[in-house]
């Protein structure tokens, strides 16, 4: 007659503004209140492999402190695209290692969303 019952300790409540009360969901398992990096990526992933990383996937920059004189505009460019090399290089590796969901508590740019789709 009745369901499960559940430790109200282990019971968290999502808050999402602009929702109805009315639209609540019971959810067994893990919930996590975020957005996408990326409007065409899926909202609901099963038998997930999660990646969760404490560095951000932004174009990869030098580090403070660090000079790079450019003498001719051409290497400009070039410089540019190494950056968005190492990136592309990150997600790669992120994704052969079986990855198909990633969590970071830094920032995804729009370079490397578009890398993962």
């Amino acid at each position: 007659m009745f369901g499960p019952k559940y430790n109200i300790k282990n019971i968290n409540i999502l808050k999402a503004h602009g929702q109805s009360s009315t639209e609540s969901q019971f959810i067994q398992g893990y919930a996590i209140q975020t957005v996408k990096a990326h409007q065409l990526m899926p909202t609901k992933i099963v038998n997930a492999k999660i990646a969760c990383l404490d560095f951000n996937l932004n174009k990869f920059r030098l580090q403070l402190g660090i000079q790079v004189l450019v003498d001719d505009p051409k290497n400009l460019e070039k410089i540019r695209q190494k950056e968005c090399d190492v990136l592309k290089s990150r997600i790669n590796k992120i994704i052969a290692a079986g990855a198909n969901v990633i969590l970071t508590k830094m920032g995804i740019d729009d370079t490397a969303s578009k890398y993962m789709y």
